[in-house]
């Protein structure tokens, strides 16, 4: 990621996110077409997001 976007070694990468359209989900393998149909789990809003407050190790 640091040679596609050009970051030097000061800068820490926090968040990547993934932009686009998704495809045809047969080409994929049994194993990732499982993956692609399973109900997702996510964290509560708390957990990620902050306004004037520092990240922990704790929510990594």
């Amino acid at each position: 990621m640091r040679e596609a976007f050009g970051l030097s070694d000061e800068l820490k990468v926090m968040v990547a996110i993934a932009i686009g359209y998704e495809g045809d989900i047969s080409t994929l393998s049994e194993k990732h077409q499982r993956t692609s149909h399973a109900a997702r789990e996510r964290k509560a809003l708390e957990e990620i997001v902050g306004f004037n407050r520092p990240i922990t190790e704790d929510h990594e």
